[in-house]
């Protein structure tokens, strides 16, 4: 599908540099723009990143402690990045589903493939652990703050700093409006015996709104087959 060449000296294979979309400024390949409009004087067209334009997102605010993070030469800066998949799975509110080739993932020889069949789905369980069951994903936002970060190292037998967890986790209660509804629900029900509770997510949405999102699916489905 790239356009891979290969180094006949280092018999390496080299890929084409990325280019970004012109509306929404995504990094992609030529090679998944729209075949008609590669040639376009105002610049080749992608549909799977924006759909042409049709969907425009919010800027994100740059982070500078996630910034350090990721590209400081600290020893912090090192294990972050080191343990970096770990952090971001810690912090998870769902688990993924999927039907999965575990026999070619496990598979030693090879380049490493991670193959999918049909959908992929997030889990959301109870919001309360079952009895006798410890917290994981979403149900950890309903802890204290340091028994969130002590549960979230448990996990990954104490491989992750928690300091520079409960650093994260007061980051995503800045940013993430899901984080911080678990936050009032914590701070709402200190100190109580919680039996039953539950989060209800509410599609604003109108029914014309969600009749144009089907069109462009549609839309962008059509244009994918192109």
């Amino acid at each position: 599908m790239f356009g891979i060449d290969t180094d006949s000296i280092t018999h390496r294979h080299l890929i084409d540099p990325m280019i970004q979309c012109l509306r929404c400024k995504a990094f992609v390949w030529i090679q998944e723009s729209l075949k008609s409009t590669r040639n376009h004087r105002d610049g080749p067209q992608f549909s799977f990143c924006c759909s042409k334009g049709q969907i425009v997102l919010p800027d994100l605010r740059p982070i500078p402690r996630l910034l350090e993070l990721v590209s400081g030469d600290t020893d912090e800066s090192v294990h972050f990045r080191s343990k970096i998949r770990q952090y971001n799975s810690s912090l998870s509110f769902t688990s993924m589903g999927a039907d999965v080739d575990r026999a070619l993932a496990n598979s030693s020889g090879g380049v490493y493939t991670f193959r999918v069949g049909g959908e992929v789905t997030h889990h959301m369980g109870s919001l309360l652990p079952l009895k006798d069951q410890p917290a994981k994903f979403g149900q950890i936002y309903i802890l204290d703050p340091i028994e969130q970060a002590i549960r979230r190292n448990e996990i990954f037998d104490q491989q992750l700093d928690e300091h520079l967890l409960l650093e994260l986790q007061q980051i995503l209660e800045v940013v993430n409006p899901f984080c911080r509804r678990y936050k009032s629900i914590r701070q709402r029900e200190y100190g109580k015996r919680i039996s039953s509770l539950k989060i209800i997510l509410k599609d604003r949405q109108s029914e014309e709104q969600r009749q144009q999102r089907q069109r462009q699916q549609q839309r962008h489905q059509r244009q994918r087959r192109q």
